[in-house]
């Protein structure tokens, strides 16, 4: 391993640091696997940048902005022919979150499935689809209770939640209901939902305390 340093302050591990820090895997130059970006100027904030790559001007980055008076946040972007980062998402002071150009693709796992009676999982709940295939009438799809889904997601914040949809392909009804304890339902307190054949319930559980949950009625 060599380490150098040359004029402006540049230290780097390989031949020819050109950057602030600057790790190379060869001796040519800009043939860097980590380099930091400094001073580049966004439109409204001051930004920095650590480009992370195989070769130059490709790869990923990632950064911080801020913005006098107002507050700083992260960035990633991307590399590509570019020696300047093109921006892909941020994260603001506010907690919000941008996607700056592309799609939004998310995990989709096989959808949990019943044919009979069954008290839910959280594991169930983490496909985001529960389906119902019974032939039998008046049986019940019961929604775990809010210790489960807790002890099911250690990550589990107050004020987070997410959306299930449960749909019913059968010929017959069938009865959702709330968890047995730490979860009320809106807009009816405590309901058990009959939903029909080859239609679809869309709820969202909502986390308002430690293994306390609200289920909203969506559609």
């Amino acid at each position: 391993m060599t380490l150098n340093s040359v004029s402006g302050g540049f230290v780097g591990v390989g031949a020819s640091p050109t950057y602030l820090l600057d790790v190379q895997t060869t001796s040519t130059t800009n043939d860097y696997i980590l380099g930091r970006f400094v001073g580049v100027a966004g439109a409204s904030d001051s930004r920095a940048w650590t480009k992370v790559e195989r070769g130059s001007n490709y790869g990923g980055a990632f950064g911080g902005f801020l913005t006098q008076g107002v507050g700083g946040g992260f960035l990633i972007g991307t590399t590509n022919g570019s020696a300047t980062p093109t921006e892909r998402v941020r994260g603001d002071a506010n907690g919000s979150v941008y996607i700056e150009t592309g799609a939004i693709w998310e995990y989709a796992p096989t959808p949990a499935t019943y044919s009979a009676s069954a008290t839910l999982t959280a594991a169930d709940l983490k496909t985001n689809i529960i389906t119902f295939t019974g032939s039998t009438a008046a049986q019940t799809l019961t929604l775990p209770t809010g210790t489960t889904i807790d002890t099911g997601n250690t990550s589990a914040v107050t004020n987070t939640g997410f959306d299930i949809h449960i749909i019913n392909t059968a010929t017959v009804s069938v009865n959702v209901a709330l968890g047995a304890s730490g979860m009320t339902g809106v807009p009816s307190g405590v309901f058990t939902y009959s939903l029909a054949a080859n239609a679809t319930l869309r709820l969202r559980l909502r986390r308002t305390a430690a293994n306390t949950y609200v289920a909203y009625k969506l559609n």
